[in-house]
């Protein structure tokens, strides 16, 4: 890996910075205006941008200045998706309107999904087998003598040492998309019902194999996704319990009412949510020990890990050219790159320079750069200059507006006319949201199979409700 030194430039007028940590509080605002709650997924991604902008502009502990360039990217993408966001909640919600009236004045006919529940034993299966498989090969690594650290860069492939235990394409194209889908699963079963029989077994499989799956990587997402999701799930929910009688069909109402009016039950929620995260602190503890970074403080890993994306684009748009643009295929791969995976690999069909540049975005930026005297990273790069690389600042205003707009329209959804497929769709959105600060996780192949995965657990169901 090339450590490359980025340039320290001072002096530099400050208004940009200043404009947007402006404009992402502006936009936090809005959405807590727009769904008369802060907790949303337009308050979550502009208020990751503030806290991140803010603090990066700050500079603390000696990290470098950045380009008005990317402070401008942020700005645009930032207020785009807020657009995007308002302009769909402008549009009225008309079966959700139709829908609460028929519950209370008729009979209607409602859409059900529910688990399929063997592909839910399926999956299941899948995670007991291939994580036992992969503890095995760790502690055969750890009996080697190798660190945390190294075994991290043996499996994602950055090493080429004991090839044997990195990721596979059985990794890519079954393992992580099922425990990625069965986890939104699991964490849903948290607040309702998922399955009539041996919900607790299901989940208990579930969180204990994405624990085993994170010790034997190192892998730190999986766990802090978990506990965001738990957070915003309860903060959803118990204001819409409030508001809207359409989650009795659920059992939501009942169910959230018993569960956090008991101490007990509540008190283990929260020490749950304590527990992932500490596990996300120990895992980023012992690999910054065993990096570059050996002796620092954590908190300084904390700020790098966060801010630090911003000099990190700043250094990747800096060396951007015009022969760089994908011309569409970032947002094309988002969908397709399963198909045109299978394609390329089992039968050799190439396709244009365009489209591959596109499919290697993530593995490109593992290049480790300096972002301060104290810091080296890689591989965090804004989910904007993901955009940026189809058609420069028209992509990014266009992209994320269309990415605010589907955001807007699954969390109304949630609100107005919830079911299963909703709620795995929309913890799905959140996690590509508190991620994107670290790449564009719909150019991850893993991560476009979950959406596949999703339309294949939950089954539609017509059901026909009366008023009673």
């Amino acid at each position: 890996m090339t450590i490359c030194a980025a340039s320290v430039s001072g002096g530099m007028d400050d208004s940009m910075k200043i404009f947007c940590v402006i404009v992402c509080a502006m936009t936090m605002v809005i959405g807590k205006l727009l769904t008369k709650r802060w907790v949303n997924l337009l308050t979550i991604f502009s208020g990751l941008y503030f806290g991140i902008t803010f603090f990066a502009s700050l500079r603390l502990f000696g990290m470098y200045d950045s380009s008005d360039s990317v402070y401008i990217l942020i700005t645009i993408g930032v207020f785009s998706f807020g657009l995007g966001y308002f302009v769909r909640c402008l549009i009225r919600q008309k079966r959700s309107v139709s829908l609460a009236i028929a519950s209370r004045t008729k009979e209607f006919d409602s859409d059900k999904y529910v688990i399929r529940e063997w592909v839910l034993k399926l999956g299941c299966m899948i995670l007991i087998i291939f994580t036992f498989n992969l503890l095995l090969g760790f502690v055969k690594l750890l009996l080697k003598g190798y660190s945390f650290y190294i075994i991290r860069n043996i499996y994602f492939g950055q090493s080429d040492i004991e090839s044997s235990f990195s990721k596979s394409g059985i990794d890519v194209f079954l393992y992580l998309p099922f425990m990625h889908t069965l986890l939104h699963t699991a964490s849903l079963g948290l607040f309702i019902k998922i399955v009539n029989n041996k919900q607790k077994v299901y989940m208990c499989i579930i969180f204990g194999m994405t624990l085993l799956y994170c010790i034997s990587t190192g892998g730190r997402n999986m766990l802090f996704s978990i506990a965001i999701e738990v957070i915003v799930l309860y903060a959803v929910l118990k204001k819409t319990k409030m508001s809207s009688n359409l989650y009795n069909e659920f059992g939501i109402k009942e169910h959230i009412i018993k569960l956090w009016a008991n101490k007990k039950i509540r008190n283990r929620l929260i020490m749950g949510v304590s527990i992932l995260g500490g596990g996300v602190f120990y895992l980023t503890f012992k690999r910054s020990l065993q990096t570059a970074n050996e002796g620092q403080p954590f908190y300084f890993t904390i700020y790098k890990y966060f801010c630090g994306c911003i000099p990190y684009t700043d250094y990747y748009l800096n060396k951007f050219s015009t022969a760089d643009y994908t011309y569409g295929n970032i947002a094309l791969l988002s969908f397709v790159r399963p198909i045109t995976q299978v394609l390329k690999s089992f039968f050799g069909i190439s396709f244009p320079a365009s489209y591959e540049r596109a499919a290697g975005l993530v593995s490109s930026f593992y290049e480790v750069i300096r972002v301060s005297d104290q810091f080296r990273m890689n591989g965090f790069i804004l989910v904007f200059f993901y955009f940026y690389y189809d058609f420069g600042f028209f992509s990014v205003i266009l992209y994320s507006f269309i990415f605010g707009m589907v955001t807007c329209s699954i969390e109304k959804k949630v609100i107005y006319n919830p079911n299963l497929k909703t709620f795995e769709i929309y913890l799905f959105l959140l996690y590509l949201i508190v991620f994107s600060f670290t790449r564009w996780y719909l150019a991850s192949l893993e991560i476009i199979i979950e959406l596949y995965i999703i339309q294949f657990l939950l089954l539609k169901k017509q059901r026909k409700r009366r008023n009673t």
